[in-house]
């Protein structure tokens, strides 16, 4: 966790403080500590008073000012934190703190918003400079924030907006932009920060440059030096049509998409090397101005300017556009010059016809029945082949991904069998969203006993009559579904948790999803269980947890340890708390990763078994086979089917990725790509946006529906998963990742018979996940035409290309 200096004094305080008190405090404001993000909020919240600088001797004077790594605004004007925070985001920066103030109210309100740089400042003139342009960039601060010696009341509360450390170069940015936009006819150079703080440049080289600003000192806040640069050849004759077709940013900017600080800046340093680039981007900005759709002001204009007057290299793509679709490319400029789309096949694919590849199924399937053994058997079988009716006639424990699907299969089935059940619906809605609760936030011991307590009201005194008769015949189904020996229906994520009579597990359809479970939730969840009175119940400091977690390093996957919790007062206090999140199941987790781009989010993965003592049948068209060897090595016997002629034709057009973020910024043109005629599966955002798109069936819910069997359908987009779950998935299967293996770019790939270029990962077994997954999800929306069988046309909108396509269209 990062640690930074502060001068404090030693006395909490309720309220502000008399004004004879003012005069001894700041005689006394002398002591110098290092805090944590914790223990600045802790500090605050207890009423402490302080100072952004350290000062020589104790002395609390701007000239014995040494150094200071925060810098604080303070706000009495009247306008609100939300307000102010939009700024911020306006500008690219995140603050770290937010506090009010001991006088603040509804009617007027009162704040202070601090930020902690990554590294400090130990120059008077920088620290100056930063700060005054601090307060030009977000205004309506109070004027006496110039002071580097000036104390700040504490207060009754303290927010903690991120432990992200803000970048001392991204402020340095920032505030010269803000500077050169107060005099646009005299555009100061600026040294680069890193030519500062080495003394390669001389910050006394600073040219005598007049601001004009309420906030102004008699010290020089802006200076100059004589650098001689790399020069770039300028590009004449630049594609921007196909720029906008393929990096989003771009395209979002010039339709009129209001842009931050950062993602213009990091436009500009490209655009400063293309004949014609700075023009264009300040005409578009002008152009949405006038028609009302952005409103930026002089200081984003006067990024274009202090950009090419720096002459900064093209910055990459990935460090300030949103999109992740524009990894693909270094930088915009190398963005025009890319090919893509090309697909070329390694090998000949050799499918065998349909009437074999029953037979074939049919007598592994009764090969596999037979056998006695613990072995994992995956078949992995294109879709519509028919091997849901080889479940008809089978004595197993046969699970399904959704209740829905195993409802429709009970009435197809040709034997005796039973039904978990589900959960009723119960007329007390308060109490049904209870148990909802408790299950969503893996207090399953607290959901169990409250179902068992409903049970056990036979008179009905405390719980409605009908509730407690739909209980008591609820867990009377469960109960026999345990005990008997018939063929049991079930699901997926049961099947996992329960122990059932037969020796031989049955799924329809992957079960990878409830095998490895992955979860978010926000640090902030956890700080409001640190309650200060009862931090030591719980066995653990829960501050020790926290602090823990603040420590680990952004965007690398950590093992989970163990953590010496009383989870029956823990989870007490998660109830009380109406804590959202299931920390309960994180702390039984593998492995969780801190997000790089907002630390204050965690995600983990647990890792559920497959029955140890029994047979496990596997049946999809959607395995990830490698993921399962590898999970579980010589247990696994692949059979896999999966190439086999089909009667419809599958097309795919691979010249564009269609991605979430390139289908938002296309959508208005999607009619006039795809065929509309035809029903679309695509995301879930886009189903009212798209003529004809299925509204019931999206990606992530396509598997078992069998209303669009015979019809032409499209589908369209490259459904990617977060990249955190790629990499939780490598870590459960064995990765020792390491930073450079994180790296994502657009590059050459061979995999599943195909050369071709793909947004990836470098590390080859982290990419073969990522494409593993988004096969799966592709190949399922495909299906649901069943062109096996039907005389049908698939159009497929997506750049990973598919065994099961009869042909590329680039």
């Amino acid at each position: 966790m990062v640690k930074f200096k502060i001068t404090t004094d030693n006395v909490g305080r309720k309220d502000n403080p008399e004004p004879k008190e003012v005069g001894w405090i700041s005689r006394n404001l002398n002591q110098v500590k290092e805090v944590d993000f914790l223990g600045f909020k802790e500090l605050i919240s207890s009423g402490y008073t302080w100072s952004t600088g350290i000062f020589k001797d104790g002395k609390r004077k701007s000239n014995n000012w040494i150094e200071q790594q925060v810098f604080t605004l303070e706000f009495d004007s009247g306008v609100t934190h939300n307000e102010i925070l939009k700024k911020f985001e306006s500008v690219g920066l995140t603050p770290n703190f937010y506090y009010p103030s001991f006088s603040d109210t509804p009617e007027h309100p009162k704040f202070k918003i601090v930020l902690v740089t990554d590294i400090p400042v130990a120059d008077e003139k920088l620290s100056k400079h930063l700060q005054l342009g601090l307060m030009d960039t977000i205004g309506n601060v109070d004027l006496t924030c110039k002071d580097s010696s000036k104390l700040f009341f504490g207060g009754n509360s303290c927010d903690i907006i991120s432990v992200n450390p803000v970048s001392l170069q991204q402020l340095y940015d920032t505030v010269n932009a803000t500077y050169i936009s107060k005099d646009k006819n005299n555009i100061p150079k600026y040294p680069t920060l890193t030519e500062y703080l080495s003394g390669v440049k001389d910050f006394d080289l600073f040219h005598e440059f007049k601001y004009s600003s309420p906030y102004s000192t008699n010290v020089k806040p802006s200076f100059i030096v004589n650098n001689s640069d790399e020069i770039i050849n300028v590009i004449d004759n630049f594609d921007f049509i196909k720029l906008e077709a393929e990096v989003n940013i771009w395209k979002a900017f010039v339709k009129g998409k209001f842009l931050n600080n950062k993602e213009i800046f990091g436009l500009a340093t490209s655009m400063i090397w293309v004949k014609g680039g700075i023009a264009r981007m300040k005409d578009t900005m002008i152009k949405f101005n006038a028609e009302g759709k952005t409103e930026y002001t002089d200081s984003d204009f006067s990024i274009l300017r202090y950009v090419k007057k720096q002459k900064y290299q093209p910055q990459r793509l990935v460090c300030y556009s949103p999109y992740p679709e524009d990894a693909d490319f270094l930088n915009p400029i190398t963005a025009v010059k890319e090919k893509r789309g090309l697909i070329e096949i390694t090998g000949k694919i050799n499918k065998q016809p349909l009437i074999e590849a029953e037979k074939l199924m049919e007598a592994e399937f009764e090969r596999v029945l037979e056998e006695a053994s613990n072995k994992i058997y995956l078949f992995k079988l294109p879709t519509g082949i028919g091997k849901t009716r080889l479940l008809e006639t089978v004595n197993a424990t046969l699970a399904f991904p959704t209740n829905r699907l195993k409802e429709e299969v009970s009435k197809r089935m040709k034997i005796n069998h039973i039904k978990t059940p589900e959960f009723p619906n119960l007329i007390d809605e308060e109490l049904q969203e209870k148990i909802e609760y408790f299950y969503s936030v893996g207090l399953t011991e607290y959901a169990t006993k409250l179902v068992n307590e409903i049970s056990k009201d036979y008179r009905g005194l405390k719980f409605k009559r009908q509730d407690v008769d739909s209980v008591q015949k609820y867990l009377k189904e469960v109960r026999r579904c345990y005990a008997t020996k018939e063929t049991v229906l079930t699901t997926h994520a049961r099947v996992l948790h329960s122990e059932f009579k037969s020796n031989t597990v049955i799924f329809d359809e992957c079960p990878l999803n409830s095998i490895l479970t992955i979860k978010t939730f926000h640090i902030k969840d956890l700080i409001k269980l640190d309650t200060p009175s009862e931090r030591f119940e719980l066995g653990t400091d829960i501050t020790a947890i926290i602090e823990y977690l603040i420590k680990a390093d952004k965007g690398m996957v950590i093992e989970t340890p163990t953590f010496t919790v009383d989870l029956e007062i823990l989870s007490n206090r998660i109830k009380n708390n109406k804590i959202l999140s299931d920390i309960i199941s994180f702390l039984h987790s593998d492995y969780f990763l801190r997000d790089a781009k907002d630390p204050n989010l965690f995600t983990y993965i647990q890792k559920n078994e497959l029955p140890e003592n029994k047979k496990v049948i596997i049946m999809s068209g959607t395995l990830s086979t490698n993921i399962y060897k590898a999970i579980y090595g010589e247990r696994v016997e692949i059979i896999d089917l999966s190439d086999v002629e089909h009667k419809g034709i599958i097309r795919q057009h691979t010249a564009k990725s269609f991605s979430r973020q390139s289908l938002k910024l296309s959508i208005d043109k999607i009619d006039t790509i795809i065929n509309t005629d035809n029903r679309t599966i695509t995301f879930k955002n886009f189903v009212d946006e798209i003529t004809n798109a299925e509204k019931e069936m999206y990606f992530g819910n396509v598997s078992g529906y069998d209303s669009l069997k015979g019809v032409n359908i499209n589908v369209l987009g490259t459904p990617h998963l977060n990249p955190t779950q790629y990499v939780l998935i490598g870590s459960v299967l064995g990765l020792k990742l390491k930073p450079r293996d994180l790296t994502v770019k657009f590059r050459t790939v061979e995999w599943n018979g195909f050369r071709f270029k793909f947004n990836t990962y470098t590390n080859d077994t982290l990419s073969a996940i990522q494409l593993d997954m988004i096969e799966a999800e592709l190949l399922q929306a495909v299906g649901r035409a069943r062109a096996l069988r039907e005389n049908v046309t698939v159009d497929v909108y997506s750049n990973l290309p598919l065994r099961v396509s009869t042909a590329f269209v680039n």
